[in-house]
């Protein structure tokens, strides 16, 4: 009898799931793109061109030659494919308890709870988001949003949004996450993160040029970013440890704005997280995201704020340049010795002036009488004439 209400009630339970999805167990909706190319092979079946929508079920095969296409899973989870991209193949899908990514890329969107993406003898799980997997052959997630967990016998990588991992060798795992990298020419990067595309465009040639147009040496100290940066005035934990000399200046004040803008944790460990981030190779946008800066254009605007303060302050932005040598170049001695009292001239710096010449330039002079290898012959000549 408990055997029996127990059956009723996982059916019951899994009734009601179907009822919420649309989509029963052992099932998927496929939905073709207009003039997409798709084919599904069935068990004992040749591969078969599809268009339009319709319902394909456990050990079907779906392919994607051209276009893209959908897959509606139980459970409100999605499976979207796509042709031949970036010299991988076309989506090829199996679908099963687990659905089987057999080549290509796919994106893996679960709103609420986890979808189980098998792939090449490992497994990727996504947990409340969307993620890329891929495969070619290596196995890589890259999540969009919530987390990604990739599996290979028995060990387990956590991978937080707006990072990526690849499984490259059966059993094989990075040591960590790295940041992802975005593309600009892909269709599912640009939805999910369009604003950090642009973001990171925008910032990144903030930063450069901030950096190129300061004094060398300036932009290195705790006074000169209070000053472009108000803000940081009010931040008491703003010290000189937090800033690298290493960095450069262009690098501390984006970083530093998304620290004052972001808003997760304090101030100190936002000001961590974002340049850890950043060393590790992130896109500014992405830093932007990570520290959940989902206002661009106040972002914008205090970075572009800062550039104006450097640019049209220079004098008293902290820049610490030698005084430049009075005009001519004079330096200051001392006369009257040792023992103090002399008085101070100043003399010029360099080599001392040369003193013109002027008159007719003298000619050499012209050989006496006396001149011991002119006179003996002079006597020779005098003997001959008899004188």
């Amino acid at each position: 009898m408990k055997r029996a209400l127990a059956l009723m009630t996982v059916a019951a339970l899994m009734l009601a799931a179907c009822s919420r999805s649309g989509v029963p167990f052992g099932q998927a909706r496929l939905t073709v793109a207009r003039g997409a190319k798709v084919t599904v092979t069935r068990a004992g079946h040749a591969a078969e061109a599809v268009t339009g929508s319709l319902t394909v079920h456990t050990g079907d095969r779906v392919k994607v030659t051209g276009g893209t296409a959908s897959m509606a899973l139980p459970g409100r989870a999605t499976l979207e494919l796509r042709g031949p991209r970036a010299g991988r193949a076309g989506s090829e899908v199996r679908l099963a308890a687990a659905p089987t990514l057999l080549a290509g890329d796919v994106l893996v969107q679960r709103d609420q709870g986890s979808l189980t993406l098998a792939a090449g003898g490992s497994e990727v799980t996504i947990r409340d988001g969307a993620a890329r997997v891929s495969r070619d052959p290596s196995i890589t997630a890259a999540a969009y949003a919530g987390e990604a967990m990739l599996k290979t016998t028995g060990r387990t990588l956590a991978v937080p949004a707006f990072r990526q991992a690849t499984i490259a060798v059966l059993g094989v795992l990075p040591g960590r996450p790295s940041p992802l990298a975005l593309d600009a020419t892909d269709p599912w990067d640009n939805r999910f993160l369009g604003l950090a595309i642009d973001l990171s465009q925008e910032l990144q040639q903030d930063s450069d040029g901030f950096s190129s147009n300061l004094a060398s040496g300036s932009g290195r100290s705790v006074g000169f970013f209070k000053q472009v940066l108000p803000a940081l005035a009010d931040q008491p934990a703003f010290q000189p440890d937090l800033i690298d000399q290493a960095r450069q200046p262009g690098e501390t004040l984006v970083g530093a704005a998304i620290a004052l803008t972001g808003v997760r944790g304090d101030f100190t460990s936002r000001w961590s997280s974002v340049f850890s981030f950043r060393n590790d190779g992130a896109a500014w946008g992405l830093v932007a995201l990570d520290q959940a800066v989902t206002d661009a254009p106040r972002l914008s605007t205090t970075v572009q704020a800062a550039l104006g303060r450097a640019t049209f302050g220079p004098a008293t932005l902290g820049s610490t340049q030698s005084a430049a040598p009075p005009p001519g170049g004079s330096t200051p001695t001392t006369s009257g010795g040792g023992g103090g009292g002399g008085t101070t001239t100043t003399r010029p710096s360099g080599p001392p002036p040369t003193t013109p010449t002027t008159g007719p330039v003298p000619k050499p002079p012209v050989t006496t009488p006396g001149d011991p290898v002119v006179n003996p012959v002079i006597d020779a000549i005098n003997n001959l004439l008899g004188g």
